[in-house]
């Protein structure tokens, strides 16, 4: 009986120390003269994002508020949210090594592995000197695009799609196949550094198998996801805005002709003259970057706003590119689905640099850019030369995106397809 006093004692002595080391935490945290919402002790504003589902609809409203540079605390941890062109070259491309913060990532190497989305320093560099020599541009046009070859079930007078992202994800793995063999065939002059890397091991070949399973879970998760969710958005928007589609479609017709030779595989000669896809494609990764914020812990203290508030060293930054590619001073009309901006001679040619970044930039850029961006073109050429797109989400239900690693609308994208007359 005595025990259960000295086990109460105990645990109210945990408590207070817990208790103790928060009110530490909190007292000592970094600051910043950047604007933002009250804070609560230690809890910062949490509550703000109570409400669940979380939408980035949350960062648009405190924009609207704050301005283009304002400050949150999770706890004690300083968020900075910057989106002005010259805060996120100040970041990525100024400012020294940058590194993901563990304390807002805490969770992703239980989803994609210890691959280049969650490493850091000497590790990260090496890893992307690995895998870069997969994503050149001489093996992408090598590659077989007969993958892409698809089947879609449908009724002649069109079936709605509601599961449109995992249709495109499964085209997608299917392709990433084909890299596998680049990103696991390590040269034997590596594995001894990989050895070394991975200081648990001590056999070049588990070093190596350790290797392989996170790069590729990581493209496994992060090419097919945010390529797949992308398409998903595309092809939802061509549904709801048909003039696109069309002016796509009569494109496709010149490029590839009429007769049996319609439906040949797509090459790289093709992407080249098809301005119209390329075009629906950057302006729906304008409107739903699907990378929409991206986290970075700052390891020194860098000047925003043109010097009006500094980013103290030790915080974590938040850069906001859907906030960037929706801002007023940078696209006009911002919300409005304008393609137009980015074929020749359009607004977007003469944008400001840094104001447009689906892919990042900067040494910690998407090393799967231009990968993804063939990807998406083939896979659009290949369906819209066969199939009609007939919406299924409301232009409001696609603007109800989750905060992800990646845009989700909650709803989903739904479409219908039919099939199209082959000119």
């Amino acid at each position: 009986m005595a025990v259960w006093p000295v086990l109460g004692a105990s645990l109210a002595s945990l408590c207070a120390g817990l208790l103790a080391f928060a009110v530490w935490l909190w007292t000592n945290r970094l600051r910043t003269s950047a604007p933002g919402p009250p804070t609560l002790p230690l809890l910062g504003n949490v509550l703000h994002f109570y409400k669940q589902p979380v939408l980035l609809d949350r960062f648009r409203e405190l924009h609207r508020r704050y301005g283009d540079v304002f400050r949150l605390y999770f706890g004690p941890k300083l968020v900075v949210v910057v989106m002005q062109p010259e805060d996120l070259k100040q970041v990525l491309i100024t400012s020294k090594e940058q590194q993901r913060d563990p304390y807002i990532l805490r969770l992703v190497p239980f989803l994609v592995g210890n691959g280049l989305v969650t490493n850091n320093k000497e590790t990260w560099k090496r890893h992307r000197k690995l895998l870069e020599p997969a994503f050149h541009f001489e093996k992408l046009i090598l590659q077989p695009w007969k993958a892409f070859h698809c089947v879609l079930w449908m009724s002649p007078e069109g079936r709605e799609i509601r599961r449109t992202k995992k249709i495109c994800r499964n085209l997608i793995e299917k392709y990433l196949n084909c890299l596998r063999d680049d990103v696991t065939s390590i040269k034997a002059k590596e594995r001894t550094y990989l050895s070394g890397l991975y200081s648990e091991v001590h056999s070049e070949k588990k070093a190596t198998e350790d290797f392989m399973r996170d790069e590729t879970a990581t493209i496994a998760v992060t090419g097919a996801e945010t390529t797949a969710g992308a398409l998903s958005y595309a092809l939802a928007l061509l549904g709801l805005y048909p003039e696109w589609q069309e002016m796509a479609q009569r494109q496709l017709d010149q490029v590839f002709g009429g007769g049996g030779d319609f439906l040949r595989p797509v090459t790289t000669a093709d992407l080249s003259q098809l301005t119209v896809i390329d075009a629906i494609l950057k302006e729906t990764l304008r409107l739903f970057p699907q990378a929409p914020i991206i986290p970075r812990l700052v390891s020194e203290d860098i000047p925003l706003a043109g010097g009006r508030y500094v980013a103290p060293r030790g915080c974590c930054v938040f850069l906001a590119f859907f906030l960037t590619h929706r801002h007023p001073e940078l696209f006009p009309d911002p919300d409005k689905f304008d393609p137009g901006r980015f074929l020749p001679g359009g607004s977007a040619a003469f944008r400001r640099s840094c104001s447009y970044l689906p892919f990042g930039t900067g040494p910690r850029g998407c090393v799967g850019g231009p990968f993804a961006t063939m990807e998406m073109k083939t896979l659009l050429a290949t369906l819209l030369r066969r199939l009609r797109i007939i919406p299924g989400s409301s232009r409001e239900e696609l603007e109800t995106i989750l905060v992800s690693l990646s845009s989700h609308s909650l709803t989903g994208c739904r479409v219908s397809c039919i099939p199209r007359e082959i000119v």
